[in-house]
């Protein structure tokens, strides 16, 4: 059985396959000169989609191109080969709100020409737990490491 626990609308399908983002962060997160990373698909004339690894670095870690293979190189040892990104991209933060929460949506839609996303920024989502006050803001940072997830085979 293959049990989904990631959002179905963050899956990746590339040339007829279907690639699931959180195994692939899983894996990059793991390197040693990552701090944070994103999987997106991306649009891609022959697949439909193609992989593509958005990293915040370490602090003091420069997110160049001797990077960007490393970290490539890395994800061919540790996943097959269709899995891996394609291309890597370099944030110097990925956006999240304050909970933790990543919106992979504001990324994705840099790639696929979409702009004026719905969806709040992480200034004015700071601003609202504020303003409902610090036991709403706890709460939310509280709940955010449980929802973390992946897909699992059993």
């Amino acid at each position: 059985f293959l049990y989904l626990t990631d959002r179905a609308s963050f899956m990746i399908i590339s040339g007829g396959v279907n690639i699931y983002p959180q195994e692939i962060e899983n894996e990059l997160i793991t390197h040693p000169k990552v701090d944070d990373v994103a999987v997106v698909g991306v649009p891609n004339p022959d697949l439909g989609e193609e992989v593509k690894a958005i990293v915040q670095p370490v602090a003091g870690v420069e997110g160049d191109e001797a990077l960007a293979n490393a970290l490539m190189a890395y994800a061919r040892e540790h996943l097959a080969a269709y899995k891996c990104p394609r291309s890597i991209d370099f944030e110097r933060e990925l956006p999240r709100l304050p909970t933790g929460k990543l919106y992979k949506r504001l990324l994705k839609d840099r790639y696929w020409g979409r702009g004026g996303s719905k969806l709040v920024t992480s200034a004015s989502c700071h601003s609202t737990f504020a303003a409902s006050g610090p036991s709403l803001a706890r709460l939310a940072w509280i709940a955010a490491p449980a929802m973390s997830s992946t897909a699992r085979f059993a």
